[in-house]
């Protein structure tokens, strides 16, 4: 499983380096690469992180905490989204990622409209 990190080039547009890890116990996959993007991308409350992760006909919903739900600026905002969907995306039989705060659907982070699953990013 990839860990992605954000990185912006010299051209300010924002690209994800990647790092290989294996899955920890008592974890999946999906749920262990949002986590470990969340951690490497640094652009969350403390504590934010998603609780859990489950697939269904394609589209992977993720269950973020309380803490995950801020209101962050639009660059924090396209940053945390596109790593998310990258991260989502390394795995071939997700093709959508739907955005929910303990178990209710996410509306926005700001700007960017999150009320109907969106479309993973493969790189």
């Amino acid at each position: 499983m990839a860990i992605k990190r954000p990185k912006y080039d010299d051209e300010g547009n924002l690209r994800f380096e990647s790092r290989t890890e294996d899955v920890p116990k008592n974890t999946t996959a999906y749920l262990a690469a949002i986590n470990g993007f969340l951690g490497e991308a640094k652009l969350t409350p403390e504590g934010a992180s998603a609780t859990s992760a489950s697939l269904k006909d394609g589209v992977l919903t993720v269950v973020f905490n309380k803490a995950f739900d801020s209101t962050y600026g639009t660059e924090d905002e396209q940053t945390l989204v596109n790593g998310i969907l990258v991260s989502a995306g390394q795995f071939p039989e997700v093709k959508k990622v739907k955005f929910t705060i303990e178990g209710r659907p996410m509306e926005t982070m700001g700007n960017i409209d999150l009320s109907q699953p969106l479309s993973t990013l493969r790189e």
